[in-house]
């Protein structure tokens, strides 16, 4: 079996159709299975009978109900405790692949003769108005992880837009942390393991919702010291610290900040705000100047914003009272 499907169904809209039927419309079957777990205190009859159906009919399909609400990162846990593909791929409630992700997929890991660990695609985002995904990574080609690390750079820091090698997660013993969402703390112990990393940009593999956070907003900055510690104790830090930093910097700086002003909340975004010229004031100066990563990167935008942080902040400060 080519890939399990890992998504967690909290609530009862009934956006999460959507994310199913665009797995079971997959044209190879015997080449996948569906991990479902409803993450609720209350189920309800309909929504329950929808997936013992599902069950019933399809024997690639396995539920799992939990008997409270145990939240993302415990779910995910027991996702992965009873999946038996070569990849693990999660899905978030709403969002849909596309009609051909699988046989898409196995084209690119075959012409790799079954050599790939993490496989990260291009993605459209949906929102008032829908974003396409931007990388810089080049397309398509398969990164030899021991030489070059571009990819701790520049890996986009979702979730939802990778495969995982399962045998990678097995070995090493991977796993999410309970009550917090550190997604890219998971995603940067597989990288610390995996020798290959190939990045899609064909087309858009699938359609991914721009929701309000269900967790703390600070959990996406708060795992980086986690991050760092990891690859401190594993002894790679010092090899690719410029790498790290970078991602560190550019979470901080542009994607979380962005994240957080589509709250509206202006004292979420103040707070926010503060955090990040707290972390980055000190280091502006040695980063722009001698990190390798940002001096070579063609990201223009994030550059610009880097350099010009201070201005930035102040200018959003005036705007939010």
């Amino acid at each position: 079996m080519l890939i399990s499907f890992i998504t967690v169904i909290p609530n009862t809209s009934e956006e999460f159709k959507e994310s199913i039927e665009s797995v079971i419309k997959q044209n190879n079957y015997e080449d996948y299975e569906l991990i479902v777990i409803l993450d609720k205190l209350n189920h309800e009859t309909n929504m329950d009978e929808y997936f013992i159906n599902l069950f019933k009919k399809y024997n690639n399909i396995k539920l799992i109900f939990n008997n409270d609400r145990h939240g993302s990162s415990y779910s995910w846990n027991l996702g992965l405790d009873i999946c038996s593909g070569k990849y693990v791929k999660f899905i978030s409630q709403g969002d849909t692949i596309d009609n051909d992700f699988i046989k898409s997929i196995k084209k690119y890991i075959e012409e790799n003769k079954n050599n790939i660990d993490i496989i990260e695609y291009s993605f459209l985002l949906k929102s008032d108005k829908d974003i396409q995904s931007k990388s810089y990574l080049e397309p398509n080609k398969v990164y030899n992880l021991k030489e070059d690390y571009k990819p701790f750079a520049y890996t986009n820091n979702l979730l939802f837009n990778k495969l995982f090698k399962l045998e990678i997660i097995k070995n090493f013993n991977f796993n999410f942390r309970n009550q917090v969402r550190f997604d890219m703390l998971f995603i940067y112990k597989l990288l610390s393991q995996s020798k290959t990393y190939l990045y899609l940009n064909s087309k858009n593999y699938e359609n991914i919702i721009l929701r309000p956070v269900q967790y703390s907003i600070f959990d996406i900055v708060n795992q980086w010291t986690h991050i760092f510690n990891y690859y401190r104790r594993i002894k790679k830090y010092n090899e690719i610290s410029d790498y790290l930093k970078y991602s560190y910097y550019k979470t901080i700086l542009h994607i979380w900040i962005w994240t957080i002003s589509k709250t509206d909340n202006k004292l979420l975004i103040k707070k926010a705000l503060e955090f990040a010229n707290r972390k980055y004031e000190n280091k502006k100066s040695d980063f722009i100047k001698n990190n390798k990563v940002f001096l070579e990167s063609e990201d223009l935008t994030f550059k610009t914003l880097a350099e010009n942080f201070s201005s930035y902040y102040k200018d959003k400060l005036k705007n939010i009272k």
